[in-house]
């Protein structure tokens, strides 16, 4: 049995704790009609009944409290690179050395899914050999179960792994990578040998003519780019860049999964973009 105190120990810090401890206070006393006036980003909006232990405790650990806990859909990540992003974030605020990572991990786990690559199977791989890299640097990733389509971890020591693997709480099950379905994962990446690492060679991706990846004629109102002479819905992001997305195969291999679609990040300079009203 691990309390969500216990589990607080290692996937909050400091400030996480007493924020946790706060809440938890302010809940008992005011109840939950109330409790969203002070805490708006742990209350829960579809329920009149009090969040959860557990769910206070997921709350305290994303934004915009200190991230310690990553998250990310069953289906791709929102954005490429945010599992790692999460998991660099979590260490930082957990005093957590993170391993200096391979640049070229998501690259590599598509390519070993190759075709068998789908939503709900390249999270799982990701996060496995995510946790691989982890492994080589006395680190663990520890998931957090709340049978929900999100994935919910945090990166620990090795220690505390051991401890709480295989232990469950009032809403939740903590585990390894691997308990999420071993058809899904990666085999664990080998360790890599200290010093300058070649990047793997990428197998040829043929993009098809662009006429196979352009939008649609009858194009739902919204932001385009023209890239490589094909269209692509676009969607900005802060510091002038934006994100393309195409649906069916990738059109080159630096492009990612999420989710139905595959996605690639452009800055907003080297794309003509026009809006269709």
């Amino acid at each position: 049995m691990a309390d969500v105190d216990t589990l607080a120990a290692v996937a909050l810090n400091e400030q996480g704790r007493r924020i946790l401890a706060e809440a938890s206070a302010h809940l008992a006393r005011v109840g939950p009609e109330q409790f969203g006036g002070q805490y708006p980003d742990l209350a829960d909006d579809f329920s009149d009944d009090a969040p959860s232990p557990i769910m206070l405790l997921l709350g305290v650990g994303q934004a915009p409290y200190p991230v310690t806990i990553g998250w990310c859909d069953w289906s791709g990540e929102d954005d490429p690179g945010q599992v790692r992003y999460f998991v660099d974030t979590a260490c930082r605020h957990l005093g957590l050395t993170p391993p200096v990572w391979d640049s070229g991990t998501e690259d590599r786990v598509i390519s070993e899914l190759a075709a068998g690559i789908k939503a709900g199977v390249y999270v799982p791989a990701l996060l496995s050999d995510i946790d691989a890299q982890l492994r080589a640097a006395g680190l663990r990733l520890l998931m957090i179960d709340t049978d929900s389509d999100t994935y919910h971890f945090v990166p620990v020591t090795a220690a505390a792994f051991g401890i709480l693997d295989g232990t469950e709480g009032d809403g939740y099950t903590l585990g390894s990578v691997a308990s999420l379905g071993s058809a899904a994962i990666v085999p664990p990446t080998p360790p890599r040998a200290a010093g300058p690492v070649a990047e793997p060679e990428q197998p040829p991706v043929e993009a098809a003519p662009a006429v196979a990846w352009a939008a649609p004629q009858a194009r739902r109102p919204g932001l385009y780019a023209r890239h490589l002479d094909a269209e692509y819905e676009f969607v900005p992001a802060p510091h002038g860049r934006g994100t393309l997305r195409a649906y069916g195969p990738p059109p080159g291999p630096q492009w990612r999964p999420d989710g139905w679609a595959w996605v690639l990040e452009v800055a907003t300079g080297d794309v003509e973009l026009f809006l269709i009203h």
